[in-house]
């Protein structure tokens, strides 16, 4: 370790391992010491990263701890239901990945799931195993 606190070398390769593998943290230290944002706040940034696939916007997320079953309140949609409209497939498995199971069935306030969506837009997404197809 150097003067600062940073491990350098072995250790920090070991670290590096410790995270990636065991901890499923894969981001660096800048991003995770980013300031936390207000509850709107993060309702705002994770729905614009889903529209926009914006993947390291939701990694952040994600390791701050935010749950990606958050919804609108105008329409009820979730990220997924965003990422799955706009055809960001990346996006879709990621949240799908880091979401409970119980968000392919949530529903916006229009009764639709994101499944819904991305048939409505002539793209299928199989849900369960995390693929795309066109």
């Amino acid at each position: 370790m150097d003067a600062c606190g940073i491990n350098t070398g072995r250790d920090e390769r070991a670290d590096f391992i410790q995270n990636k593998y065991h901890q499923k943290v894969y981001l660096s230290r800048e991003i995770l010491n980013k300031v936390c944002l207000d509850e709107k706040e993060i309702l705002t940034t994770l729905m614009t990263a889903a529209r926009s696939d914006d993947l390291d916007t939701l990694c952040e997320l994600k390791c701050q701890g935010v749950k990606f079953e958050m919804t609108e309140q105008e329409t009820g949609y979730t990220a997924l239901h965003y990422a799955a409209q706009g055809n960001r497939m990346l996006c879709v498995e990621f949240i799908l990945q880091n979401a409970s199971a119980d968000i392919q069935e949530m529903m916006g306030l229009d009764g639709k799931t994101a499944q819904d969506l991305a048939e409505e837009n002539k793209r299928m997404y199989h849900f369960s195993s995390c693929t795309f197809f066109t």
